[in-house]
């Protein structure tokens, strides 16, 4: 039996989280690789495409599940030196 979550079968390991939970509420993409739907059905309803300021050839996807992420973290994302290269997406 599992003693963070009895109700869940799923097993765990010290310190990861699981995004199935909903922990996280965005998540980087290096070089753009999760596939859409998946995205969607772990609740990441949003995404939008990045590019470094210092090289337009790093491609980052950020992914968000809803717009109140989006608004609280894109200033940030922006700081890191991120550049958006389109606009934000629905999944």
């Amino acid at each position: 039996m599992n003693r963070h979550h009895p109700y869940d079968p799923r097993g765990w390991k010290r310190g990861a989280r699981d995004m199935g939970q909903g922990h996280c509420f965005l998540l980087p993409d290096h070089g753009r690789e999760f596939k859409r739907d998946d995205m969607r059905k772990l609740g990441f309803t949003l995404y939008q495409d990045f590019v470094m300021k210092e090289d337009d050839n790093y491609q980052m996807r950020w992914w968000f599940r809803n717009t109140e992420t989006w608004k609280a973290r894109i200033d940030r994302i922006e700081q890191m030196g991120y550049v958006a290269s389109d606009k934000l997406q629905i999944t």
